[in-house]
């Protein structure tokens, strides 16, 4: 594992049903997300996704260097956006290393997601994951 390796580029579909399942899975009962009429009105084309919906991208991208990780722990999350995600879209997903820490037998991995919408990128989310290799 390298920093700077990045996943192959995966389209990940979200659609309607799984994004109101989200958001009544976390509680989330805004109308721009809960109400596709209400999110059209306010100029969106579609069920805008709540801000941590791109947690659920991570599940769907084979990540080669963890492999053979069975444990590990998130220290931290951050969603940054240039432009809001919404159901009813594929989007084009990678992830990047971009920092590797370690100390004796427990490692620090900081990884970023890319999620682009017709080969622009809106949207990153980062994670650093704690992992003890004993």
């Amino acid at each position: 594992m390298n920093v700077g390796e990045k996943t192959a580029v995966t389209n990940i579909v979200v659609n309607r049903t799984t994004a109101l399942q989200y958001c009544e899975a976390i509680q989330e009962n805004h109308p721009l997300c809960t109400d596709l009429e209400a999110a059209k009105a306010s100029g969106f084309s579609d069920l805008l996704l709540p801000v941590t919906y791109p947690s659920l991208f991570w599940q769907q991208i084979k990540i080669p260097w963890l492999n053979e990780v069975q444990f590990s722990i998130l220290l931290s999350q951050s969603f940054h956006y240039q432009k809001r995600l919404v159901a009813h879209t594929t989007y084009k997903c990678q992830i990047e290393l971009v920092k590797l820490r370690k100390r004796s037998t427990t490692q620090w991995i900081e990884h970023l997601l890319h999620i682009y919408q017709n080969d622009e990128e809106i949207a990153t989310s980062g994670i650093t994951l704690q992992i003890d290799r004993t």
